[in-house]
């Protein structure tokens, strides 16, 4: 029996990098860089953190008790005009 060896060369997908120098607005928006969040600041290309579960958790329950008032803020203008 033969000893069969073959190498085998795996295909990485390797997105853009950051960009090092300062780029445009326009350049930023065209950019399909890594997979996140970025925000361009003054030209700069700046990586910004994951929001941790407890903050996606507490933003998720102020905008529930934001939307509450509101809706309630719009019905009592409602009555007020429709009673007036």
């Amino acid at each position: 029996m033969e000893n069969i060896t073959a190498e085998i060369t795996p295909t990485v997908f390797m997105p853009p990098s950051l960009p090092r120098d300062t780029i445009s607005y326009r350049k930023f928006l065209e950019w399909n860089g890594e997979e996140g969040w970025f925000e361009w600041i003054d030209g700069e290309v700046i990586k910004m953190s994951n929001p941790s579960l407890r903050h996606q958790d507490r933003s998720d329950f102020f905008t529930a008790i934001l939307r509450f008032f509101v809706e309630a803020k719009l019905r009592q203008s409602y009555f007020r005009t429709v009673s007036n």
